[in-house]
């Protein structure tokens, strides 16, 4: 993945696709697609549902690497990392997420849930 900065955003790719919502391309309902995705949500619904969510990315190209931790369900964040490397040092790239989400009873979860086998 390059972890470089996007051009006119100005601020690193892996920033944009993580960790900003709507940064796709085909939100325009009158031009015609080639595929129906999803503009990327899946990974975005992990950090809004997430206390602490956490990017590390690698280009292996570049060598280049980016680091970021949004919290609160991206109501916060830090001042993402972007580090510039020796390109080809690294032989793939590597993007590396951690999210961490709670276990609420609103979403059908209970912060104790009980045994699996009741005892008799």
């Amino acid at each position: 993945m390059p972890v470089g900065v996007h051009p006119t955003e100005r601020v690193p790719l892996p920033e944009l696709v993580f960790g900003q919502l709507m940064t796709g391309s085909n939100f325009n309902d009158a031009e015609e697609r080639l595929g129906g995705g999803q503009n990327g949500l899946g990974i975005k619904l992990v950090n809004v549902f997430s206390t602490r969510f956490a990017v590390r990315a690698c280009d292996a190209r570049t060598g280049d690497t980016y680091e970021n931790e949004w919290f609160d369900r991206m109501q916060r964040c830090n001042a993402g990392k972007l580090t510039l490397g020796k390109p080809n040092t690294h032989k793939r790239g590597f993007v590396q997420v951690r999210g961490s989400a709670p276990l609420e009873p609103r979403w059908g979860c209970a912060p104790n849930p009980p045994p699996l086998l009741a005892d008799e």
